[in-house]
């Protein structure tokens, strides 16, 4: 199995990677070492995706110090995720291209 498209093997760090947020900063998981990440993958017209981040953005929600909540978005464009984020306070920081992402870091 491809390492870069299969699990990670337990004890093993995950592949490095490094991609623009919707803001213009550099994400990169290498300076998250130590921490949590969590990866939510989700598009904006999907409903079961909607629930999960209603859950997460009800006012008394709040991640751990040590986790590093991702939101990805592998299908809309950064103008649909510009006019979702303004109507959606989120916990998440927003990658909204994982196109970016077309092999891993060398």
């Amino acid at each position: 199995m491809n390492r870069w498209f299969g699990r990670t093997p337990t004890g093993e760090n995950a592949p490095d990677f490094k991609l623009l947020d919707a803001d213009g900063n550099w994400v990169e998981l290498a300076q998250m070492r130590g921490k949590k990440v969590l990866l939510n993958f989700s598009m904006i017209r999907c409903g079961w995706c909607k629930i999960a981040l209603e859950q997460f953005n009800k006012p008394a929600y709040q991640f751990a110090d040590n986790i590093v909540p991702l939101y990805v978005n592998p299908v809309d464009t950064k103008e649909e995720m510009d006019k979702y984020r303004s109507k959606v306070l989120s916990l998440f920081q927003f990658l909204p291209m994982l196109r970016q992402l077309e092999k891993p870091m060398e």
